[in-house]
């Protein structure tokens, strides 16, 4: 790709088998080493790390530090949790974070959230 077009890559999507984070719109990742800024492991997504990046990260709606899709793999109940009763939890823990759930898949163990 050229600089022109990582300043402007459409719909940026990173992932493996714990999850993805889905930039929304025009990201500018000219610069950006997306395997130390983004970390996708069991039941989390980190963008600009704090123990690695502390505050030294974009102003919001730069480079990453933007509105993004997330999903995780592998969230299930745990034992004699109903899958209402896991997805409530996730709502609740998306609300404390002021982010906005989009879904919860409990046969696939699949949920999908906006931050």
């Amino acid at each position: 790709m050229t600089i022109a077009q990582l300043g402007k890559v459409e719909e940026l999507k990173v992932w493996n088998e714990h999850g993805s984070v889905e930039f929304l719109g025009q990201t500018d990742v000219v610069g950006v080493d997306l395997s130390d800024v983004i970390t996708i492991k069991r039941g989390s997504v980190e963008v600009y790390d704090e123990t690695r990046h502390g505050l030294n990260y974009p102003a919001v709606g730069q480079k990453l530090n933007r509105p993004a899709t997330i999903i995780l793999n592998n969230i299930r109940p745990k034992r004699g949790q109903s899958g209402s009763e896991k997805e409530e939890q996730l709502r609740r823990c998306l609300k404390e974070r002021g982010a906005e759930h989009l879904s919860y898949d409990e046969q696939r163990g699949t949920w999908e959230f906006k931050v």
